[in-house]
């Protein structure tokens, strides 16, 4: 293949991008391209986004995201089912980061194709080896054990990875123009600006990738964060806080040693909320927290009630 088909090549790939066709299309495309131009860098990142990463600790940033856990647990009074696990009062370091992240090791077709068989508000489940389970029955109330657990990811991760997989595409494309003496033609669909706009965009369909230590308006998106991060929550999602802080702040008043600890947490999440950009990350935590203690408190009829509006919000904060 001459070099002028690889440019060819590559100016198809880049107006599939810019219209939004299927990765699986496109990396059909791309391996040809891979084959042809002597770069290594570029064709060790396409077999791992081709076939999946197989080993983890190269899997990039862009492919890393936060999880919540959630577990079926055997209570005195029977079977609690997708109870969260407040992973911040695990003692171990390694297992408390393990379980605080997932690592989007699947190939970039696998995750399209599960994406396309998802419905928009959905979440990714990965059940948990057994071992860790004995990890999670020692911030249980004695006698409570694990029956089954799993970590859970927000649909918009796997858009956002989808995403970042096709603005590296162009990133990599970009710098290779200098091989080309400039002559790639990013003028393709009307100038060049909207090829950078790709590039570099973080915001796709109203779905929000945050890095550490971003703040951003987002009223009408989704947001998965980073660490650290700060969000403007949209009116509906502050209202279910709102809603599910009454309710604990309602239950707790029937407590007794534990109120105290209760009302500090609420005390965080209303701080936050007070905020013009509050930290998702801190509103987590407390509501975790607050999940672990209403565990190890029996005897409330209304307990079960908040423990799912806490789940229901948690879901809604990707937490």
């Amino acid at each position: 293949m001459e070099k002028l088909d690889v440019k060819a090549m590559i100016e198809s790939v880049i107006s599939d991008l810019v219209y939004n066709q299927p990765l699986s299309i496109i990396f059909l495309k791309v391996q040809a391209i891979s084959f042809y131009l002597d770069n290594e860098e570029f064709r060790e990142w396409f077999e791992n986004e081709n076939r999946g990463y197989t080993d983890l600790n190269k899997v990039p940033e862009y492919r890393i995201y936060g999880a919540s856990v959630r577990a079926n647990i055997m209570t005195f009074g029977g079977l609690w089912r997708n109870y969260t696990i407040p992973v911040d009062q695990i003692k171990d370091d390694f297992v408390r980061n393990w379980l605080n992240k997932i690592k989007l090791n699947d190939s970039i077709s696998s995750i399209e194709s599960s994406l396309e068989n998802s419905t928009e508000h959905g979440v990714f489940v990965k059940h948990l080896p057994g071992v860790v389970f004995s990890e999670i029955n020692k911030i249980l109330q004695q006698g409570c054990h694990v029956e089954d657990a799993w970590q859970e990811i927000s649909r918009t991760a796997f858009v956002n990875t989808v995403a970042a997989v096709k603005s590296k595409l162009l990133e990599f494309f970009l710098k290779l123009d200098k091989e080309f003496k400039n002559e790639i033609n990013f003028d393709i669909m009307s100038e060049k600006k909207a090829i950078e706009r790709i590039a570099n965009q973080t915001i796709n369909a109203g779905v929000v990738n945050l890095g550490s230590h971003s703040t951003v308006n987002a009223n009408d998106s989704t947001i998965v964060g980073g660490q650290n991060n700060s969000v403007v929550i949209n009116n509906e999602t502050k209202g279910e806080i709102e809603k599910v802080v009454a309710q604990i702040k309602e239950v707790a008043e029937s407590f007794e040693d534990e109120k105290e600890d209760v009302l500090n947490e609420l005390a965080r999440i209303i701080t936050q909320l007070n905020k013009q950009a509050p930290k998702t990350n801190i509103i987590t935590s407390a509501l975790q927290t607050i999940n672990g203690i209403l565990m190890g408190v029996a005897g409330n009829m209304a307990t079960p009630v908040v423990v799912e509006g806490i789940n229901r919000v948690l879901r809604l904060i990707g937490g």
